[in-house]
This record gives structure tokens, sequence and C-alpha cells, in this order.
């Protein structure tokens, strides 16, 4: 057994090798060819709230199509880095075919997310992030996810180099230059977090979930607590304090401090909580909310348009990026602020608890089928 094992981790370890690994620095750009692709493009995708606006040529672009050309869309020089360009706009691209249900991370030049293996099993997989993918180049990570403890149940983080996840009986990691290994036995992880050498993660087991946290490397004697009669389904460091949400089945999701007050309570579908280093954020199918320590109100940043649900959120320097069930939207970090549609594709949005994921030239999501797109950030 033990010499079957090696040999599926030394067979990882080449494929990571041979398709530039896991974790290799981010290189988008547009000379990068796009390799033959197994993922579907037959749908017709469309930027709903875009206007074409060409600029007028100079003399270096006269000969280029502003309407169409990838590499000058809009206006000379604007480079949509490989996805199409339409009326003058970046359009979105599938880049993996159907199957991929949540947990979207960035890392590296790769993305990574939770994929159903057909058998009951979730596996963990990697895709290229720049191009659309073929199978060949799809890397199945979690080699051991062939039984129930060992089923792709949690959350993935990148906290670079490393990758982290979680199953149904463990948290595993793939350091850059070694294949996957435990971390710690952990039961029903759900979402966890890296900050520094602290790594910490909750439990959704019922009736009664827990939020543990243990120091990195070893992860020795993990520390924390049970939270009675709920479902513990993520966490996030704020100010150096652990915020977590407790799903009770009576009363929807709830957002705790650990070992301190609950700020808010009946909070619908939650999707995973999302910290910039000043505020949590979090989309559920009635609103999209934050909360701003030492306050204790939860503000309601702002409400979909019903029958239209909010389902994961992600933040960057400059933009916040919510998925709905028709497409992305984008607002200001600037509280308040109004989301307005971004991009669109023909099929609806995943329902996920994280099936959204940004890069400093990209925002990625899921389909309601599973595919992976992307879409070029704006100017």
């Amino acid at each position: 057994m033990g010499g079957r094992r090696f040999a599926l981790l030394s067979g990882l370890f080449v494929a990571c090798a041979a398709c530039g690994a896991l974790f290799g620095a981010e290189d988008v750009g547009p000379d990068q060819p796009a390799p033959p692709t197994d993922a579907s493009d037959e749908d017709a995708f469309v930027v709903p709230d875009a206007t074409s606006d060409v600029a007028p040529k100079p003399d270096a672009c006269a000969s280029f199509d502003l309407a169409t050309d990838g590499q000058h869309c809009g206006s000379c020089d604007h480079d949509c880095l490989g996805t199409p360009c339409a009326g003058g706009v970046c359009q979105p691209q599938v880049l993996a075919s159907p199957g991929f249900e949540e947990h979207l991370v960035v890392a590296g030049d790769r993305l990574v997310a939770r994929r159903s293996n057909g058998n009951g099993y979730r596996r963990l997989v990697s895709i290229p992030k720049s191009a659309p993918s073929t199978a060949a180049q799809e890397l199945d990570l979690e080699p051991l996810a062939t039984n129930f403890n060992d089923d792709v149940s949690g959350g993935i983080v990148f906290d670079a180099p490393t990758l982290y996840w979680g199953t149904q009986g463990s948290i595993r990691r793939m350091p850059p230059d070694a294949g996957p290994e435990t971390v710690t036995p952990a039961v029903a992880v759900k979402g966890f977090f890296v900050a520094g050498a602290v790594l910490g993660w909750s439990e959704s087991t019922m009736p009664n979930g827990a939020v543990r946290h243990c120091d990195l490397p070893a992860c020795a004697a993990p520390q924390g607590l049970t939270v009675p009669n709920r479902a513990a389904v993520d966490v996030v460091v704020l100010g150096g304090q652990r915020y977590f949400f407790a799903l009770d089945p009576a009363n929807g999701a709830e957002l705790h401090l650990e070992g301190g007050p609950t700020f808010a309570t009946a909070q619908t579908s939650a999707s995973r909580l999302v910290t910039d280093g000043t505020r949590i954020y979090w989309a559920a199918t009635d609103a999209f909310r934050a909360f701003t320590p030492p306050s204790t109100v939860v503000d309601v940043v702002t409400t979909p348009t019903l029958p239209e649900r909010f389902f994961s959120v992600a933040v960057d320097a400059d933009s916040i990026w919510l998925t709905r069930d028709k497409g992305v939207d984008r607002c200001d970090r600037a509280l308040p602020c109004t989301p307005a549609p971004y991009a669109a594709t023909a099929d609806k949005v995943r329902a996920a608890f994280d099936g959204i994921a940004v890069d400093a030239s990209f925002v990625y999501w899921l389909t309601f089928d599973g595919k992976v797109v992307r879409v070029r950030k704006p100017r």
C-alpha cells in the first residue's frame, strides 16, 4: 500500500512539473498562445451593461478594428489578455468544462476548485488560468479522494507558496516541492484561514460544530471551542480576533466573535466570509452585508432585485465583486455602494459558497453547470 501511495504522489509531482506546477508565478499576457480547448464556447457571452465606446483611432491604430481586436479593444492598446472583444468591450471566456462545484481560488498561475469525480466523491482540481484548458491540463491534486474520509468537503486557501484544503477527516496541504500531506485531523471542514503562522478552521458537524486554530507548521495541539447546536461554516481573522459563521437550523446563519457576542442572526444562505483588513463582507440570498469592528452594527449594503439572489463575494484593492443569478456585479470599495451589472454569460451563475475569485487582471466565477469563466477587469 505504501508503494502505491508513493507511486500516486510521484505521478502527481511529474504532472505538476510538466505543466508549470500549481505554484508558478502569475503569467498573464497577450503573447501567450491559447492551447486547444475541451471547454465549451457554444454559449453567447454578453456584458449586459457594456456599451461600445470605441475611441477615435490615432494613426498608430488606424489598421485595427477597435470593436473586435482583442489587443486594441475599444481603444488603442487596450488588451483583453486573450479573451474575446466585441463591441469594443472585453467579453467573458470559458476556461473549463462543466463539473466544478465551489471553493474557487487563484493559486499562482492556476485556478483551483472542487470538482465532482462522478463517483460520489469530490476532487481537488487545478487548471491553467491563462487560457481555456484541455482535459490533459487538469491536475487532480488529491489522489486520496476515493472514500468519505478523504472527500474534499471544505474550503481551499492559497497562502503562497502552499495550498491548503479541507476534507471530511483532515486538513491537507501541498507545499511547492512536495506532494499532499495531512496537517491535522479535523471533522467536516467547511471554511478556514491562514494568517501568518496561524491556521484556523470551522467544523460543520451537527448537532455541535467547532472553530479551531493551531500554530504552523506542525499544527500540534489545536485549540478552539465547541459551537453548541450549530454547524460552524466559516471563520476569518480581523484585527487579531476570530469571527465565525454558525448555522442555527432554526434561525439561519449567525456572525459570532470567538469567545464574544453575536452580531448578526437570521442570515439566509450566507456565503463565505471575506475580509479586506477593515471590514467583513458576506453575500446572502436576501442582501449583501458588511460588518466594521468595533461597531456592533451589521450594515445592509444592498439588496437584490427579486427574484435575483446574491451568492458569493470577492474583494480586491478597488472593487467589491458579487455573483448573482444572471451574472457578476461590481461596486466600489467605498460604502455605501450600489452594485452594477458587469458581466454575464448565457448560463446562470452557480449558487456556490465561494464561487468567485479575482486577481490583478481578471474576475473568475462558476456557472450553474460548473463551467469556469473569466472576464477582464476594467481599465
